[in-house]
């Protein structure tokens, strides 16, 4: 390798890798596209090896590039770390914490933490992402979320499980249902009625997949739903029965308005919830401050969901 790599060269890769194109890259670092370009150039010719990969529509990374923009995003984690730290030594409450959870913790959840944040801790920033378990589990992989919460990723996936809490999945009904009397219902029961599924790709759809076999006693989807508030929304105003994640009506259940009655299908495992980081050693200090909210949501519903269940 020739010569030293400066840390500003890191965040040009990072940039570029960002906006997958060299100008659009530019015109957020307020620089020309041919002085980045150099810029770019001139760290391949350091590395003795190409980072981009490129094309009239933009530009893709390559396995050096891969490994390079890992290591620029671990520089911008340590530095992050290494302000909070020297802010908390002053006895200040600044910094900056990322953070996903799945989108139906964005309807009230996290809304109502980031309000109550926003008064305790002014001077703290934060960048909340609302998404599917896939991408939040890869953004905390690759450093752009120092924190998720979703659904929890393989045993093999390198993070480190802060809390979590078991969710079952049920079938959710008007009140006057005929199937609301039972305690508890297995798939095929349904058979009769039309039922509403979750769209293939969301992760509790996986298991009832897994459980749905057969030829007389398959149920067919009267409609697939990609949306958990229209999940809850046709439990609501419609006479199907919904196939949802406990946590997903807890409201509706509680005030009466919907019952859910759990599945107990040999395979119909229960689904965990999982707060998580990569690297603990390389989180912000402040982001203690959204791992305790998210924690205490975590054991609210594991109260609330044991509750309509032991009801």
């Amino acid at each position: 390798m020739k010569g030293r790599i400066s840390s500003l060269s890191m965040l040009y890769l990072a940039e570029v890798a960002d906006a997958g194109s060299i100008r659009l890259a530019a015109e957020r670092l307020f620089i020309s596209p041919s002085a980045l370009n150099r810029k770019i150039l001139l760290l391949e010719e350091q590395l003795g090896a190409a980072i981009f990969k490129r094309a009239a529509r933009g530009v893709t990374l390559t396995g050096a590039g891969e490994i390079m923009l890992a290591a620029a995003r671990q520089t911008e984690r340590n530095l992050a770390t290494a302000i909070s730290q020297v802010e908390a030594l002053r006895g200040l409450k600044r910094g900056h914490v990322n953070f996903g959870t799945l989108t139906g913790f964005a309807e009230k959840a996290v809304p109502e933490l980031l309000a109550a944040w926003r008064v305790s801790h002014p001077e703290v920033t934060f960048n909340f992402y609302a998404g599917n378990s896939r991408d939040i589990v890869q953004q905390v992989l690759e450093g752009r979320l120092d924190l998720g919460l979703c659904w929890d990723p393989p045993s093999s996936t390198p993070v480190r499980r802060v809390a979590s809490a078991d969710i079952p999945i049920g079938v959710a009904m008007q009140p006057d249902h005929p199937l609301a009397a039972r305690k508890k219902v297995r798939l095929r029961e349904c058979l009769e009625y039309a039922v509403v599924f979750p769209s293939r790709g969301m992760e509790f759809r996986t298991v009832l997949d897994r459980i749905n076999i057969g030829i007389e006693s398959r149920v067919t989807p009267a409609v697939e739903v990609n949306s958990i508030a229209a999940l809850r929304q046709l439990a609501l105003i419609g006479n199907d029965l919904v196939l949802i994640t406990a946590n997903s009506v807890i409201d509706e259940i509680e005030a009466g308005t919907i019952v859910l009655r759990p599945l107990e299908d040999p395979g119909c495992d229960l689904l965990k919830l999982s707060l998580f980081t990569k690297d603990s050693d390389s989180l912000p200090a402040v982001a203690d401050v959204v791992i305790a909210g998210l924690e205490r949501e975590l054991g609210m519903i594991r109260e609330r969901v044991a509750g309509i269940y032991s009801a």
